[in-house]
């Protein structure tokens, strides 16, 4: 129930962001980009605590409002507390996804992302995978930078992976991205 509101929410905010990017007066900003992202990320499985991953990533705007990106997501390890202490859980994928941004300001942008993650989750006790599940599963974001030069940001980002062996990873990045184009 809490993971339908969660997916709910998250579903209506991007469609909020995608759809009154069409109105955005927006600076010509075409072309590539890349970055990297550090944050908590946290899986819905009971018994585990919440872990610290990292990521990296590029894309392309084909247009100043909707582009293309594509990623490597380390989740981290999951470490298991109480009766899971001597069980882990390790996850790290690939993703691709559409995207779409909304320039507030010259130098603040909104984004929404809609992908799929290509994941690769693995389950220790003591050290020894006992389970593994290797999955495409639905990506959902949303996020904002802010452009410090014109083409250098720092942002944030929610993500949301759905259904990996039945729990879902959520993500809250602190990113750093450099554009190819300077146009903020």
């Amino acid at each position: 129930m809490q993971r339908n509101k969660r997916v709910t929410a998250i579903a209506a905010a991007l469609a909020a962001v995608l759809a009154g990017a069409s109105g955005a007066q927006a600076q010509d900003s075409i072309g590539g980009y890349i970055g990297a992202s550090i944050g908590q990320t946290d899986i819905d499985a009971n018994g585990f605590d919440s872990a610290t991953g990292y990521r990296i990533f590029g894309g392309y705007m084909f247009t100043p409002m909707w582009g293309v990106e594509g990623g490597y997501i380390d989740a981290g390890d999951f470490d298991g507390k109480g009766a899971f202490a001597n069980a882990s859980i390790e996850g790290s994928g690939f993703y691709t996804a559409g995207v779409g941004r909304y320039a507030l300001t010259d130098s603040v942008a909104l984004n929404g992302k809609v992908g799929v993650m290509f994941a690769d989750f693995d389950g220790k006790v003591n050290g020894n995978t006992t389970a593994s599940d290797d999955s495409a599963s639905l990506l959902l974001g949303f996020g904002a930078d802010w452009y410090f030069t014109p083409t250098m940001a720092v942002g944030a980002e929610y993500n949301l992976v759905t259904d990996v062996d039945e729990s879902d990873v959520d993500a809250i990045w602190l990113n750093f991205r450099f554009d190819m184009t300077g146009a903020y």
